[in-house]
């Protein structure tokens, strides 16, 4: 909700042939977010009986917040191609990259474990940071008549979404909720109508 609003507050300051990227992962293709999630996510006790159980159920939640972050893009193709046409969205997977991206999570902590007590298997795994960043920046430096708008990038080319990703009576479910959400907190005398 919260990089959603501040890109929201911030589009009518994007210059002209401005790009809005949106990192995802494969991971959406796990999510199970349905038409009746944003119960759920409009309450923390809720989301904590539901989603932080254990490891499983964690991931789950990060599954959710992935394919959110695809939604959004595809949400602000919508929106551009009918407002603001020269910005376009885009989604991406970066791909399984070695960071020290747990270090604080203590939601992860058996995951931690593993990436602490095995670097080496991580290594030959997973892509380095340099390696990991390619796609943001490929998409960022990719001439702008040739991005896709609310395309999901991995590996620097477009790539297919998970069917659920491409579920639009979902997508609107969950764009209308943290739309909402947002209303909530911000004046809406002051806020521009982002419905789409």
């Amino acid at each position: 909700i919260g990089s959603m609003y501040l890109t929201l507050l911030l589009l009518d300051h994007f210059a002209q042939e401005s790009k809005v990227i949106c990192v995802s992962s494969c991971c959406h293709y796990y999510s199970d977010l349905t038409v009746k999630s944003p119960v759920i996510l409009s309450d923390l006790d809720l989301i904590k009986q539901r989603y932080f159980k254990n490891f499983d159920t964690k991931h789950m939640l990060y599954s959710c917040c992935k394919l959110m972050n695809i939604y959004f893009a595809l949400y602000l193709a919508e929106l551009f191609k009918q407002k603001y046409p020269h910005i376009k969205s885009a989604s991406l997977h970066p791909g399984a990259v070695n960071t020290n991206f747990f270090r604080h999570l203590k939601y992860f902590k058996s995951a931690k474990v593993i990436f602490d007590h095995m670097p080496i298997f991580w290594k030959y795994i997973c892509k380095n940071t340099e390696q990991g960043s390619q796609t943001h920046l490929y998409l960022c430096h990719m001439p702008f008549e040739q991005l896709q708008s609310g395309g999901y990038y991995v590996d620097c080319q477009l790539n297919l979404i998970s069917r659920k990703a491409k579920d639009v009576n979902l997508r609107k479910v969950m764009m209308d909720w943290s739309v909402s959400e947002i209303l909530k907190r911000a004046n809406e005398s002051d806020f521009p109508e982002f419905r789409v």
